[in-house]
């Protein structure tokens, strides 16, 4: 095994922070407005063993898995149980990473109107315009990722 950190540790090391931080990251000036540093405090050392745990168990099953480095969770787990339950584990994989898009998009789009509401008249059209560039620009940034 090289030494050498490559590119495809550094784009799992941003996957893992995303899955793990990012909701949290967008979400942070709402709840600590609403709730104050105390709570968003203790919320954090709760919340730090249930994503560090976690994450840190399902890269170590990927990594033991004997699959090429591109290959991800689709390929550690048709290594470990074969390729139907491979299938189903990655569709499940699949429906579950959708919905946290979908409510990225929808938060995203939120703050966003927000935001310009007070500098401007937001009708519907511009909330239609707004969501539908959120939508491009996460597709986009995926689609750079690969």
């Amino acid at each position: 095994m090289s030494n050498i950190w490559s590119k495809e540790e550094t784009l799992w090391s941003f996957a893992l922070y995303g899955t793990a931080v990012g909701a949290g990251t967008l979400f942070l000036p709402i709840q600590l407005g609403s709730a104050g540093a105390v709570v968003l405090f203790i919320t954090a050392l709760v919340a730090w063993p249930l994503t560090y745990w976690p994450h840190k168990a399902l890269c170590q099953f990927i990594l033991s898995s004997k699959t090429s480095a591109g290959e991800g969770i689709t390929g550690a787990v048709t290594h470990y149980y074969g390729k139907k339950i491979g299938n189903l584990i990655t569709t499940l994989y699949f429906i579950a990473f959708f919905v946290v898009v979908l409510i990225y998009a929808v938060a995203i789009t939120n703050s966003l109107t927000e935001q310009l509401a007070k500098h401007m008249v937001i009708d519907l059209r511009i909330r239609m315009l707004v969501s539908l560039g959120v939508v491009l620009i996460l597709n986009l940034i995926f689609l750079m990722g690969r």
